[in-house]
């Protein structure tokens, strides 16, 4: 297993010798309602491949939307579209023009934040990523939910602590990363150590967290 971005590069060079115009991703635990990529379709400038689209992402367990988070430091455009700075992964609508601009996916990533490091590339270009509030898809995040004084956290299985922190500190080096984001990524990797004083297998966990740090 090389990781998420190696899978999605293998598939991109797929796409291209096959002479498709677009990559659509989809994670295995997405699930896409009707019409999703004939609405991505229809982003401002994705037939010129000026941006990037991307849906309205649902969270299967709490029913929440969860780009809510992005749209703080976004810009809404008008009722359907909202300007992001980064997205997940999952449901992204890339033009392949773009694509073959900005690059592949980085590899050194291989499960945690491999979608906001190639978005970090993309906005540096000065592309756009809209999120098409009408194109909804299902995302399940983590295997469950925690609490510790009212702060709600999704968690995953014990092994996925380690690229947390492995892949959290490769982003910290990042040039392209702006100081507001490098301190709510460190802040969020310092909280995670902290989190899992609330979940099973907490000895495991944190073996993998200081594991991923020294790598």
């Amino acid at each position: 297993n090389r990781g998420v971005a190696a899978a999605v590069n293998l598939g991109a060079r797929y796409a291209r010798e096959c002479m498709a115009d677009a990559l659509v991703l989809f994670d295995q635990d997405s699930v896409a309602e009707n019409g999703l990529i004939k609405k991505l379709k229809q982003a401002p400038n994705i037939s010129l491949g000026a941006a990037v689209a991307a849906p309205n992402v649902i969270d299967m367990y709490s029913k929440q939307k969860v780009h809510a988070a992005f749209y703080a430091r976004g810009k809404t455009l008008d009722s359907r579209y909202t300007c992001v700075n980064r997205t997940q992964t999952s449901g992204l609508f890339i033009p392949m023009r773009i694509f073959e601009e900005i690059g592949q996916f980085n590899e050194n990533y291989f499960l945690n934040l491999v979608d906001t490091e190639w978005c970090l590339k993309l906005t540096a270009k000065g592309y756009h990523i809209l999120i098409d509030n009408e194109a909804i898809l299902h995302h399940s995040f983590g295997e469950g939910e925690a609490n510790i004084l009212g702060h709600k956290f999704r968690f995953g299985v014990p092994f996925r602590m380690y690229y947390t922190a492995r892949d959290s500190l490769y982003l910290l080096t990042e040039s392209r990363a702006d100081y507001a984001f490098k301190m709510r990524l460190a802040t969020k990797l310092i909280v995670s150590f902290f989190e899992v004083l609330v979940l099973d297998d907490k000895i495991i966990r944190w073996k993998y967290l200081f594991k991923g740090v020294v790598d």
